[in-house]
């Protein structure tokens, strides 16, 4: 099978990988003094942490830009793309990543492991550390032991790489009900199955971006330079280590003179070795920073918990109480509605996570909030006199579409266009209520579907009062078209399935939604027939979006209840249902014909810059 297929790769890569490096590293070792020459060279790379390195094959800037290698024959230091010709000059094959401490093998055009050099390169440091830098150095990566092997393969033996079924380690991980709190249950269990959030957080990409808001800010790198006073921290070109300190002033060649906090001095810093120090928190932000209330570290710590293999149920309320803090009207324990915490917890983490504190979200991606859910809508508003256009874009995070029959909600005196009064039994009272509801005849005959309400979003509609025209200098009818100019990651669709105009009630229409999306024709006419468009092109799937969650509501506006179902890409595409506590598989088709309240699409095809 597939997945026994799989489990022979994983097991000849793991217990099948050379110890001895490539085929060339033993004809080296074979040469007179070859080793003494290894042991110089990584012997220099340990002790030049405080010396920045520079190509000696190229010139000004250019010098210290790049991936820089030592020669193990020679005192050649030369960037990745100068080893070739170095090689050819003199034949020498073999060079050290200066970052890494890695052996790089010209011949074989790819890095090798070689357990003497290994050997030499931890002997080396440990007799010629700076303690400064080297308390920084990465731990290399160690070839597995016959005891680390023995144990893999029982592994491989009693545990199947992927399970169909359920299997730990998947972020299949039920969590409690704390009180109504279903509506937050079903959006966590969304955005921990989105893969760009999950691989973000997984990475401590939040840790690590020192952009958590109630910790510090980072700012961006000055590329123009620094004033004398700037607070910075400086590392050295061979460590990963920073240190604190303040610019004293900037050299004639374009280095930095920096004192650090500790005292000592370094008289000629490159400048991208220098970063901003972090911005402290506010007083205020200060004051209510107890190190749980940042929800960007609460939802890490969600993450982490649901990908660690443990299949019990746990408790989200650390996540709960931080947007609580943040979102007033959200706290207690009365029921909500899981599309408006959705918007409230994006908002509170592209703000702890360092956007800006107020407003709607910008285009710029400043987090990664931004970068996976911000589009761009686009509105034209065209004169009927003279055909001028007034053109707005504004970002969104989700697309709320109208389900009704009819486009607009009716008055009491136009029931028969679509609503009408029915008497409903109250089962809290005991008695009947009368409430409003799209009557049987204005029922559409066939199951409306997710691009027929894109399709009305997307409509051009006359507006009801007349606009102000600048080329008629007058006030004329006009029309009103939506579309979207910039399409996001992840596009979230939200079906407006509670009214509350005249009276508050629910809206139970069919909507059929696809397992595969194609968002052109719902796209901008300037983006479509733009220069980098790609109309017309039938392999081209840009703007094709996959479905990975739902979110489904059962009941009525008073008594309801919310669960989600998450497809597993790592578990072959198949369908999962949350529900609280519990988790049950299920199939595309019960996914496909659920109701839907809320729906997460995933670009196909990222696109990188």
């Amino acid at each position: 099978s597939s997945r026994s297929a799989m489990g022979e790769r994983l097991r000849w890569k793991y217990l099948g990988g050379r110890e001895d490096g490539c085929p060339h590293t033993p004809v080296f070792k074979s040469k007179p003094r070859a080793l003494d020459n290894a042991a110089k060279a990584f012997t220099f790379l340990h002790t030049s942490s405080r010396t920045p390195l520079r190509c000696m094959d190229s010139e000004g800037d250019e010098a210290w830009k790049g991936r820089l290698h030592v020669c193990l024959h020679c005192v050649f230091v030369g960037q990745r793309d100068r080893l070739a010709a170095h090689s050819e000059r003199t034949g020498h094959y073999l060079f050290v990543d200066v970052s890494s401490k890695h052996v790089y093998c010209h011949t074989c055009a790819d890095y090798v492991y070689d357990g003497e050099f290994e050997r030499i390169s931890r002997r080396t440091r440990a007799e010629c550390v700076n303690p400064r830098a080297g308390a920084a150095m990465n731990s290399p990566w160690l070839p597995p032991t016959a005891r680390d092997r023995t144990a893999f393969s029982r592994h491989m033996e009693q545990q199947p790489v992927i399970s169909s079924s359920f299997t730990p380690g998947l972020g299949l991980r039920g969590l409690c009900n704390l009180g109504n709190s279903c509506f937050t249950s079903c959006v966590i269990q969304a955005l921990v199955h989105n893969p760009l959030l999950r691989n973000y957080f997984l990475m401590g990409r939040h840790k690590k971006s020192n952009r958590c808001r109630l910790q510090g800010i980072r700012p961006e790198p000055k590329r123009s330079g620094y004033n004398a006073g700037d607070a910075i921290e400086a590392r050295w070109s061979s460590s990963l280590r920073w240190y604190s300190g303040v610019i004293q002033k900037q050299n004639e060649n374009k280095t930095y003179e920096v004192l650090y906090d500790d005292g000592d001095t370094e008289h000629e810093v490159l400048l991208s070795l220098i970063r901003p120090a972090l911005e402290k928190p506010s007083a205020n932000e200060t004051a209510t920073a107890k190190g749980d209330k940042c929800l960007g570290c609460a939802l890490g710590s969600i993450f982490f918990d649901m990908y660690s293999g443990e299949t019990k149920q746990f408790s989200a309320h650390k996540l709960l109480y931080s947007v609580w803090q943040n979102s007033k009207h959200l706290a207690g324990y009365s029921q909500q509605d899981a599309h408006e915490f959705f918007l409230a917890l994006l908002d509170g983490l592209h703000v702890h996570l360092g956007g800006a504190p107020s407003g709607p979200p910008g285009l710029s991606a400043s987090t990664i909030i931004q970068q996976i859910f911000t589009g761009a809508l686009q509105s034209d508003v065209t004169c009927t006199s003279c055909g001028a256009i007034s053109t707005t874009i504004d970002p969104f995070w989700d697309i709320s579409l109208d389900i009704r029959p009819i486009a607009h909600m009716p008055t009491p005196q136009k029931l028969s266009s679509g609503f009408e009064f029915v008497d409903e039994p109250c089962t809290a009272t005991g008695s009947s209520r009368v409430v409003l509801k799209p009557s049987a005849a204005a029922a559409p005959t066939e199951p409306c579907t997710l691009e027929d309400c894109l399709n009305r979003y997307v409509r051009t509609e006359q507006l009801s009062s007349s606009i102000f025209c600048d080329k008629c200098a007058s006030r004329q009818q006009a029309t009103k078209r939506m579309s979207m100019s910039e399409l996001p990651m992840v596009v979230c669709f939200h079906l407006k399935r509670f009214e509350h105009e005249l009276q508050a009630f629910k809206i139970d229409s069919i909507v059929r939604f696809p397992e595969t999306l194609d968002m052109k024709p719902y796209l901008a006419e300037s983006v479509r027939a733009g220069p980098d468009a790609k109309v017309g092109d039938v392999d081209d799937d840009s703007y094709v979006y996959s479905l990975f969650a739902v979110i489904n509501h059962h009941g009525t506006m008073q008594q309801g209840h919310y669960t989600s179902y998450v497809r597993l890409a790592q578990a072959g595409e198949e369908w999962f249902k949350c529900d609280d506590e519990t988790i049950h598989q299920a199939t595309s088709a019960e996914v496909l014909s659920s109701e839907g309240y809320m729906l997460f699409y995933i670009k196909k095809r990222l696109e990188y810059e």
